[in-house]
């Protein structure tokens, strides 16, 4: 009886842990604001002006997106944004070496205009 109690126990305490990693987070100000910021800031991207100091805003604001939803456990949100954040860091290291062309640019901008859209889409969404 009490190995069956000490199974049913780690059970629960598995599946709990399980239902909650699949549990979407509530809304926030703090992410919504700051998604919508991403979204600007990638809108405002202008391929014809140096790519750093650009893009250099847009990773400031996934940096704190990031940092924000790892404190608050917002699980859903950081598998959400993993691969706008990818794109980003990509963008900006390559941006650091050397200044991209135009058509680069142009490319990661549609790219981070999709991803930017579906995030802020998710995380506004949310109630």
């Amino acid at each position: 009886m009490r190995n069956l109690t000490l199974g049913l126990l780690i059970f629960l305490l598995v599946g709990c842990q399980t239902i909650k990693d699949n549990i979407p987070s509530f809304w926030d100000d703090n992410q919504s604001k700051v998604v919508i910021d991403i979204r600007q800031s990638v809108l405002d991207l202008d391929c014809k002006q140096p790519h750093a100091p650009q893009v250099a805003v847009i990773k400031k604001h996934m940096d704190w997106l990031i940092i924000y939803s790892q404190v608050k456990d917002s699980r859903d949100v950081l598998r959400l944004v993993k691969p706008m954040n990818e794109t980003v860091n990509d963008f900006y290291d390559r941006s650091m070496v050397k200044q991209g062309s135009e058509a680069y640019c142009n490319m990661k901008k549609k790219i981070l205009d999709t991803q930017s859209s579906t995030v802020a889409k998710a995380v506004i969404g949310r109630f």
